[in-house]
């Protein structure tokens, strides 16, 4: 079970109690103070934009190995010592959701939204450095000429008895193939949380300010798990009548975020449509 720092709870808490404060004078509040149509429904999609990294360094003394893929410059049978460098990274996917608000006030509003980002990349990145401590990636494999590509060249040193030593390194994957030990795939995230939105200005063109929290779950890899998230930001309504548009710009802070392990700016942008009633 993973350690969750305190100070996301005094935060959820700060969130409730000034709902709770915001709602009692709405109660009191006279008819022509609040908007005929208090709640909100609206629908959206945009991108989250996202660049969490991990990497890890793996370093082992090799004797006489014959036959080991080429690098450029050394042919792998002199021994000396290998070392492995990954990276991951997870980045961008699309973003799919729903809201639904509610106003407290004639420019204040509760809301609550569940959203899925379905296509997060997850890609992992190596480079191997030979005996002379010089470090080649695909691109140096590509300019030396080699006969075989890089790709198949790693992916005949992984999947033999001492490349398989590094295949629970970061970045590699298990499988063969055209991504090999070090391909990509994507990862689905799932978005929830509730907030407060202040309107600034009254009318049917509204800018307006977003605070909440919520939660991240992450499916589609090992050791993806569910984060706590603080989000802050700012957007803009435009009303026709019972309906409109509405486009946010929020910045998601996901604290100890699973791939990184550290507090990791997940930005969505957003735009859809909405009816009130």
């Amino acid at each position: 079970m993973s350690y969750v720092r305190p100070m996301p709870y005094v935060l959820i808490a700060a969130v409730v109690a000034a709902t709770a404060i915001a709602a009692v004078p709405a109660r009191a509040a006279d008819n022509a103070s609040v908007d005929p149509a208090r709640s909100e429904v609206s629908v959206f999609g945009g991108i989250s934009i996202l660049d969490a990294r991990r990497s890890q360094q793996s370093t082992i003394t090799l004797p006489d190995i014959p036959g080991f893929p080429g690098l450029p410059g050394w042919s792998g049978s002199t021994g000396g010592t290998i070392q492995i460098n990954t990276e991951t990274r997870l980045e961008n996917s699309v973003l799919f959701g729903a809201r639904y608000a509610f106003y407290l006030r004639k420019q204040l509003a509760i809301e609550a939204d569940f959203a899925v980002a379905p296509s997060h990349d997850l890609r992992g990145g190596v480079d191997v450095c030979g005996p002379a401590g010089r470090c080649f990636g695909p691109g140096d494999y590509q300019q030396a000429g080699m006969a075989s590509d890089f790709a198949g060249a790693m992916n005949g040193f992984f999947g033999g008895p001492m490349g398989g030593r590094f295949r629970g390194m970061d970045g590699m994957y298990g499988g063969h193939g055209g991504e090999g030990w070090y391909g990509g795939r994507s990862v689905t995230a799932w978005h929830y949380g509730a907030g407060l939105t202040y309107d600034i200005l009254g009318g049917d063109v509204r800018p307006f300010l977003v605070l909440g929290a919520g939660g991240v779950s992450y499916d589609g890899t090992s050791g993806a798990k569910t984060d706590f998230v603080l989000r802050f930001g700012a957007g803009l309504k435009v009303y026709f009548g019972r309906l409109g548009a509405r486009v946010d710009a929020v910045d998601h802070l996901v604290f100890n975020q699973f791939l990184s392990g550290h507090d990791e700016h997940d930005v969505h942008i957003t735009g859809g449509a909405l009816v009130r009633f």
